[in-house]
């Protein structure tokens, strides 16, 4: 069966540019950092007071249970503002049947006309827990991937309005550094703005622009248990890119339990290649996991384990600032990384 087709994201763009807002958005596809520029433009208009902002606006993950907050954050009133924008990203993860469909359901059934919902899904068509009933009052659209050719002619344009002149090697290591993400892009392109230069060389890039090339959790991950410091960055890369911290923590947990199970084995003398073939690390991925238990020890790995219950905890009771050193996850690493405070 052909997916069904809705507008795409340049076609918003032209609503949102004529003052069109609606209250229920569904943006599928992969091109999230499109998704995230527009979010941002439809909450600025949507919200003109920048403290109010701070109050009526939230952003739910409902890969990670999070549908209740989102449910309480629209139904609850607000002193600040009469409008609340409520952002629920991955709603292709909400099971169609049971009592999340139904609260779901609800929630669709009940929004408050005062109100925006902004829905996000990876996937290039509807989610099954959308009832078809809803379509109609559903604005839809469609944010494809963008090819590489269109990031070059988009970065050529835009500075061009500038009068500022870019090389096309200058033009290939810019998305080297950016990936293919529009929101990267655009500060980029605001900092080459902001610079002054009106020549872009290869050097000029180098320096204007940090290499912002996504950094996989896998990869953070590897980084931390080899104690490499670069974690700290690699870090902040896997968490701008919107992956949550609790998922993260789990997949830290899943690595030190290896680890783990690799170091008995061997204290139980079975050979090296025995011991990962039992705890099922593949041949392509046994350098980095050798490289990640050569630096424990089994007591080393039982301190973390510690540390991974105490940043659980924090994660889940704290009201940490949005000062990244403030972040259990950032705390944590660095106390891998140093074992201080381990017991």
């Amino acid at each position: 069966m052909a997916l069904q087709k809705f507008p795409d994201s340049r076609q918003l763009l032209a609503e949102l540019k004529n003052q069109k807002i609606s209250g229920i958005y569904l943006f599928l596809g992969e091109e999230d950092g499109e998704k995230e520029k527009i979010i941002q433009k439809i909450t600025d208009m949507a919200i003109t007071n920048e403290e109010e902002k701070n109050y009526s606006t939230g952003r739910f993950h409902a890969e990670y249970d999070e549908l209740n907050q989102a449910v309480e954050f629209v139904s609850s009133g607000s002193m600040f503002s009469e409008t609340k924008v409520c952002v629920i990203l991955n709603i292709n993860s909400i099971k169609s049947k049971g009592n999340e469909a139904g609260l779901f359901d609800n929630l669709l059934e009940t929004l408050p006309d005062s109100n925006i919902l902004i829905m996000t899904s990876p996937e290039n068509k509807v989610p099954a827990v959308i009832d078809k009933k809803y379509i109609q009052k559903i604005k839809i659209y469609q944010f494809w991937r963008f090819f590489e050719k269109d990031i070059s002619n988009y970065i050529i344009k835009s500075l061009k309005k500038y009068n500022i002149e870019i090389h096309i090697k200058a033009v290939e290591l810019f998305i080297d550094f950016t990936g293919r993400d529009v929101k990267k892009v655009d500060e980029a392109l605001f900092k080459i703005i902001n610079s002054g230069e009106k020549n872009i060389t290869i050097d000029l890039v180098r320096q204007l622009i940090p290499d912002d090339k996504d950094v996989s959790v896998f990869a953070f991950i590897d980084s931390l248990f080899q104690k490499d410091f670069n974690s700290f960055r690699n870090l902040v890369k896997v968490l701008d890119h919107g992956n949550h911290e609790l998922a993260v923590l789990k997949l830290i947990m899943r690595e030190a339990e290896l680890i783990e199970k690799y170091l008995t084995l061997l204290k139980n003398r079975v050979s090296s290649d025995s011991a990962l073939m039992e705890i099922g690390i593949s041949q392509r991925n046994r350098k980095q996991f050798l490289d990640c238990a050569g630096c424990f020890t089994i007591e080393d790995i039982k301190k973390i384990f510690f540390l991974i219950y105490l940043t659980d905890y924090r994660l889940k009771s704290y009201n940490y600032s949005s000062n990244l050193q403030a972040n259990p996850l950032f705390i944590f690493v660095s106390e891998l990384l140093t074992q201080k405070n381990i017991k």
